[in-house]
């Protein structure tokens, strides 16, 4: 907020360029180099057809003058060929294998939801709080940043939490504190106060950030160790599906209300979905 306010949107994209070059220097510099055993290959024709077929969707979706026949048929295609694809190779993208197994499949589903409603907030709230003018850019950005603090605090209470009521209680715990959450957005439509945005953006920081650390324990916690890697993987990819479904629905400019609805939405599937998880 500081740099699009002091300058313009294309410093935020500069300001990368020396934190990527100190993240650079020390992972060379204490990244410990282990021998590989067996050297998997890459699978690029998965890779393909997945940002294909993903692409495709993101079109149809965002762009009316782009939807027609030929790009469903490309969506259709696309995705059958990459099922088919994936379940006859050695090392694929996707292990669709993996989704037999309980606690991977819920875990998948829940980051990909925690993720939406992250982004969903991330996007929506600038896009909301700056067309009337109540808070500057920089008040803005100052209640995302204690959104931010909030996620990464609770992320760390979340590993301990677990240890005292279980993975499936926290898991739920975290979906039912974002709900919450999620429902008190509405208040920031015609509410001024930014003691009442820093509060609301807190609260919802916990309940996002609570639950990630048994999400990734819980896909992982029946994978054999082998599949660790591709399991990883899939985990990320789905997170960052959540991320890209939250874009999308910003881009379709629905409405702030209609938005909310939808982050709320995500928040009770996650409930549901958070029921899955077997007791640990």
């Amino acid at each position: 907020a500081l740099l699009i306010e002091q300058w313009s949107w294309h410093a935020t994209f500069a300001v990368n360029v020396p934190i990527l070059v100190v993240a650079f220097m020390a992972a060379m510099r204490y990244v410990p180099h282990v021998e590989v055993q067996k050297q998997a290959k890459l699978d690029l024709i998965g890779s393909s057809l997945f940002a294909i077929t993903l692409s495709s969707i993101v079109l149809i979706v965002t762009q009316q003058n782009y939807t027609n026949v030929v790009l469903w048929l490309i969506v259709i295609v696309g995705a059958i060929a990459f099922v088919r694809y994936e379940q006859r190779i050695e090392a694929p993208l996707i292990d669709f294998q993996l989704f037999r197994k309980r606690n991977f499949r819920a875990a998948n589903m829940s980051i990909l939801l925690n993720n939406g409603v992250m982004y969903g907030t991330l996007l929506l709230m600038p896009t909301l709080l700056v067309i009337d003018e109540r808070f500057t850019l920089t008040q803005i950005g100052a209640a995302l940043f204690t959104f931010s603090v909030a996620i990464s605090i609770f992320s760390w209470i979340g590993g301990k939490f677990e240890g005292s009521i279980g993975r499936k209680r926290t898991i739920t715990l975290a979906f039912i504190i974002t709900a919450l959450a999620m429902c008190s957005y509405f208040l920031l439509i015609t509410n001024s106060s930014l003691l009442v945005l820093h509060v609301i953006l807190f609260v919802a920081g916990i309940g996002l950030g609570i639950g990630v650390p048994s999400m990734q324990a819980a896909s992982l916690s029946d994978v054999d160790k082998s599949a660790s890697g591709v399991a990883s993987g899939i985990y990320s990819t789905f997170r960052y599906i959540g991320s890209t479904i939250a874009s999308v629905l910003i881009s379709l400019q629905l409405g702030a209300s209609i938005m909310m609805s939808v982050l709320v939405i995500f928040a009770v599937v996650g409930i549901v979905v958070s029921a899955q998880f077997e007791e640990m």
